[in-house]
């Protein structure tokens, strides 16, 4: 039932068509809704392949520091992150109003 107007009016009417006023308005409706279901058609997204991406996989760049080095930093930097139950309230108390803290913009 593709225009409800149209078959009610020609049915109340006893057959006559309801005239090209309704017939058009019909017709702009069904245009309105076509052009809609168009623009909500979900695109392909297109990815590139992981191979071309010179970030990851086996081209990627290997670091300039040797493994054992590498190793003491890593270890270095995750003891930094590590922090006291004491500590973490206190940060807490500092940066409880963020958007007014600078401490805040600091530690995230």
């Amino acid at each position: 039932c593709k225009q409800p107007l149209y078959n009610v009016h020609k049915h109340l009417t006893g057959g006559y068509s309801p005239g090209k006023t309704v017939q058009e308005m019909e017709m702009r409706k069904l245009r309105r809704q076509n052009v809609h279901k168009q623009s909500r058609a979900r695109k392909k997204l297109i990815f590139s392949s992981a191979s071309t991406d010179a970030d990851y996989g086996d081209n990627c760049q290997k670091p300039d520091v040797d493994q054992e080095t590498f190793e003491e930093m890593k270890s270095e930097f995750i003891r930094a992150l590590h922090k006291s139950t004491a500590e973490y309230e206190e940060i807490e108390k500092k940066t409880r109003l963020q958007a007014d803290s600078s401490e805040w913009k600091h530690y995230r």
